[in-house]
């Protein structure tokens, strides 16, 4: 059986992305023996990184550009229509606009590739013509399988030979105007990419099937005895959960495991939820998609947890993480320039671009946290203008407390 992922994508016409932008989880530079645990050969020809990370100062993209990449993911591999993915609500026409088109990456561990160029429409409601929704009015699929195909060009479709197109389609398809055409090449089989982003600002607690682990514990919060997990003795379902802290013989015993979030610090919440999901990915051989990863949780355990993709001992299914933070710091455990993507704004457009840390001229010898504090990479941290504007409104607003 074959395994498909989605390995990037370019986009045009969105009003946040300059066109052309691309995001991926492939590398762009050469498989050394120093940065060799980053990566993994997904087929004889694509190699993908295991850590991607997505920087950037306050709404320049991050989030928009990862949910575009999970959208994207369950439309053409997990068959699911535009409005059953984030795509509805993350496509967004630029300014004199009527079109989006999206240019995605595919390829199978068989060694198959894709390029799937896909123009995305809206369409008024009829009930509602305030509100629109998105269709697909063309499609072409290119695809390859050679094996001797250089690196520059294992994606460039005039590599690839003569396109399928959507609209050669017979009149009488039944393929709805919401799907991808894609599904027509009849995968076996493409993992799931797990997205954490809908919940970013919700610490909401999940919890596994079986057990929290003990070491999970003891790693987040040793004043943990134990979390147990009590079972139904006749389908064996959880029926209630039981938290004891050490030094205490009270056992707290409640049927709702969100309830414990009034006990438990915020931190080891987040850490028993994220790693609920970054276990997941593991065991599946997933993409897992974090945004601001940073929250909630310590710095170190932040870096121990994208370690887990690291280390081939954790790490034996091929799974991958892409994670976004304003912690510049974790980026200098990444080992490879092309695993780091950093967004910026144009003040002037108001555009973003995506730049790949190996796209730039960026000093090697720096840690990438010293690139961005030291301004080599421009737009990466806040305007300082504007900072002694909001100073001087504040002074305006604070008025002296009489004595």
């Amino acid at each position: 059986m074959s395994i498909t992922k989605l390995i990037g994508f370019k986009i045009y016409n969105h009003y946040l992305f300059k066109d052309g932008s691309y995001f991926g989880i492939d590398i762009s530079g050469q498989d050394t023996q120093k940065t060799r645990k980053s990566i993994f050969s997904f087929s004889n020809t694509v190699k993908l990184n295991k850590v991607t990370s997505v920087v950037g100062i306050n709404a320049v993209g991050k989030t928009m550009l990862i949910n575009i990449f999970s959208g994207l993911s369950d439309f053409y591999l997990k068959e699911k229509s535009i409005d059953q993915t984030l795509l509805e609500s993350t496509l967004k026409l630029r300014k004199n606009t009527d079109y989006i088109k999206v240019e995605a990456r595919i390829a199978s561990d068989d060694n198959k590739r894709y390029v799937i160029q896909t123009i995305f429409k809206q369409k008024k409601q009829e009930i509602d013509e305030t509100s629109s929704s998105w269709y697909v009015e063309e499609e072409a699929i290119y695809s390859d399988s050679q094996r001797n195909c250089s690196r520059k060009n294992l994606f460039n479709p005039q590599k690839m030979g003569q396109p399928r197109y959507r609209s050669k389609l017979a009149k009488n398809s039944m393929l709805s105007p919401k799907d991808s055409y894609f599904k027509s090449v009849g995968i076996d089989y493409a993992p799931r990419v797990m997205s954490t982003s809908s919940f970013t600002n919700l610490n909401i607690p999940y919890h596994f099937s079986d057990k929290t682990p003990e070491s999970l514990l003891g790693y987040l919060d040793n004043s943990i005895d134990y979390l147990r997990y009590n079972r139904d003795s006749n389908n064996d379902a959880v029926i209630s959960y039981s938290l004891k802290f050490k030094g205490s013989d009270e056992v707290i015993t409640s049927n709702d495991f969100s309830s414990f979030s009034n006990i438990l610090s915020s931190g080891t919440i987040k850490g028993i939820s994220l790693f609920f999901w970054i276990l997941g990915a593991l065991r599946s051989g997933s993409t897992i998609i974090v945004d601001e990863i940073e929250i909630h949780i310590n710095k170190q355990i932040a870096r121990d947890f994208i370690g887990l993709f690291m280390d081939p001992k954790t790490n034996k299914n091929n799974a991958s993480i892409i994670y976004t933070t304003h912690y510049m710091e974790l980026t200098n455990d990444l080992q490879r320039k092309d695993q780091e993507y950093v967004i910026s704004r144009n003040n002037d457009t108001l555009q973003s671009s995506i730049l790949r840390l190996s796209d730039s001229n960026a000093r090697s010898e720096l840690k990438n946290s010293e690139l961005f504090e030291s301004g080599s990479i421009t737009n990466t941290q806040p305007d300082y203008e504007k900072y002694i504007e909001l100073k001087s409104d504040v002074s305006k607003h604070v008025k002296e407390l009489k004595r």
